[in-house]
This record gives C-alpha cells, structure tokens and sequence, in this order.
C-alpha cells in the first residue's frame, strides 16, 4: 500500500551545536536504515572534536506530521590546485584538517516505504545549495544513490569503489567459525593457536568489564595499532589525539547500551590482539584492530583474533560481523 505524502521540510542551522535535535533519536530508533554512524553518539562526539570546521544544517522530513527522514548536511570550503571549491557533505563524512573515520553506510536516515520520498526531497534541497563538490563518502551503490545522483546538477562524477567484507554469523553452525573457512586459513589458525599456547598458555577472548577497562583497552589497541603503521613507514590513526579523543567520547556515551567494545585477545598473559567494534541490532561493525607484530611469519595474529571474536559474538547471538570498507 503506498502511503499518504505530505511532505514538509524543516531546516535547523547547527549554529556550532553539536548534540543532535531531539528528534534525531526518535528517527535514529525507527528508521529502517539505521547505523551506528548514524546513532547520536556517534554524530555528537564527532561534532565535538571536528565540527569546528564547518557551517551546515540538520534537514526533517516529515508526512503527516510525523518525522520519516533526516539528514545532517555540512559545508566548508577547500582547495584544490589553489582553487577555493565551495563543498558540502552528508553527515559525519566531512574532510577534516585532522585523523578523522570514516562514515559509511551513509544517507539520510528514512522509515519503512520512505526511502524513495526522502532521497528525491535531499536531492531537491541540495540542488537549491550553492556549492562546487558534493562528496558522498561511504555511500552504498544502489538504485537509490543513482536516483539521487541524477537528481543533482552535477557535471562531472568520480566514482572510487571499496569492497566490505562481512561474516553471516547466522549461518555458522555450532558456533565453528573455522569450520566454514578454507583448509589453507583453517590451518593457519590452528598453527598459531597451538603456537601461542606452546609457548605461553590457553588463548582466551576477554570483554570488558566496564567502561574504563573498555578505554584501558583502547589505548593498548592504539598502541599496536600506531606500531604496526609505523613499521610500514605511514601514521597510524590513533598517532592522531582527535581521532584517539574522539573514540574514547564515542565509547563513554555508547557503553550505558553496550553499543561499543573493545576486546582483548591473548594467550596466557601475553597479549595478542584487540578488536575496537561497534554494536547495533545484532551487527558487529569491526571499526579499529591493533595486533602484535611478530617476527615467526607461521604466526598470524591478526587472523587467530579475529576468529576468537567472531566466535565470542556467534556465542552472544549477534547476526552479522562486519569488516567494514577494505581488503581485510
């Protein structure tokens, strides 16, 4: 059944505010489409340590008088081959002068049956902005976005495409993520498991017991993390005190829901490997790993900790466990 559309826009400037309106929770709490970048934790700390930099608004639709879609929409100014270019930005997308993640499964929030109604209403009102680059980072390929797309007066479009691997942990039976593995990784794993635990005791899988054993975590994580990209002669992110500050706030305001955590990995007690997530409606979105680096190439850390932390969540019930962008 197609539903009654009486659609009204009301625009809010962010004015330097960071916390989302009310309505935002409401709307983050039905829509269909929700992630946890879209969650008001996760916009209002990136706000905080980023939206200095940037004028926008927050855009409502709403059909009826009830609020069916949503977006933050953010501008700034940038250069490029010495030309000022006016650009604007979905969410928490924006260029930063700083370390700054990544949003993806971007797009304005929407309920059931909406989706359509509220990408053609976005891409009205981003037709009527004055801006030179539209930067629509972490956007899904779909009909939708190509819709959106071609409501827009763009004359030029510049695709870059990511892979984002995931694990159907539905359909692991017994909670044996190894089993559904390839011969060549499965004994991989196993060859490494039976090594730490040789040479130091039983590998275990530990969650935090509270929000400051979750930040103790984080830190160690940042810690290898940074290590790791050293050694390839590149800045880890956490080397960055915004991208590092940021995820502790996010993490303090997630923790009441066990929306984010940070699991440690380790064979006896010798550390292995963290795993930084994020938590929504039975999704694991694996946002941040750091590993030991070690010298034995039979070793494979970063493989041993993922598969203790797919099965740890298979053990929970969660549904999906998600590599986000990338070649992991």
């Amino acid at each position: 059944m197609t539903p009654t559309l009486e659609i009204t826009r009301r625009v809010i400037p962010l004015n330097g505010c960071t916390a989302p309106p009310e309505w935002w929770s409401d709307l983050f709490g039905r829509a269909v489409n929700a992630s946890i970048l879209h969650a008001p934790a996760w916009i209002e700390s990136w706000l905080e340590i980023y939206g200095h930099e940037f004028d926008g608004f927050w855009v409502c639709w709403k059909n009826c008088g009830v609020t069916v879609g949503a977006c933050l929409v953010l501008r700034r100014t940038v250069r490029r081959h010495m030309c000022p270019m006016p650009s604007v930005y979905l969410n928490t997308t924006a260029e930063t002068s700083d370390c700054s993640p990544l949003m993806e499964f971007n797009g304005p929030l929407y309920v059931q049956d909406m989706q359509d109604a509220v990408t053609e209403e976005l891409a009205t009102l981003l037709g009527a902005q004055r801006w030179t680059r539209l930067l629509l980072a972490g956007y899904e390929q779909s009909a939708i976005g190509q819709a959106f797309l071609g409501k827009l007066p763009l004359l030029d479009v510049e695709h870059e495409q990511r892979p984002s691997h995931y694990v159907d942990l539905g359909a692991i039976v017994d909670n044996d993520y190894e089993a559904t593995l390839s011969s060549k990784t499965r004994a991989q794993i196993r060859r490494t498991r039976r090594m730490y635990e040789d040479a130091y005791g039983p590998v275990t899988i530990d969650a935090p017991a509270d929000v400051e054993q979750t930040l103790a975590f984080l830190t160690e994580l940042g810690r290898l993390h940074n290590a790791t990209w050293r050694s390839r002669g590149v800045a880890g992110a956490f080397e960055s005190p915004a991208f590092l500050e940021f995820n502790r706030r996010v993490i303090r305001r997630l923790w009441p829901i066990r929306g984010a955590e940070v699991l440690r990995a380790r064979a006896g007690d010798r550390v292995i490997g963290y795993v930084h997530s994020f938590l929504l409606r039975g999704k694991v979105y694996c946002f941040q790993t750091g590993l030991v680096r070690e010298q034995d190439k039979n070793l494979k850390p970063g493989m041993l900790t993922h598969a203790l932390a797919i099965r740890h969540y298979c053990e929970r019930g969660f549904r999906e466990y998600d590599f986000l962008a990338g070649d992991m």
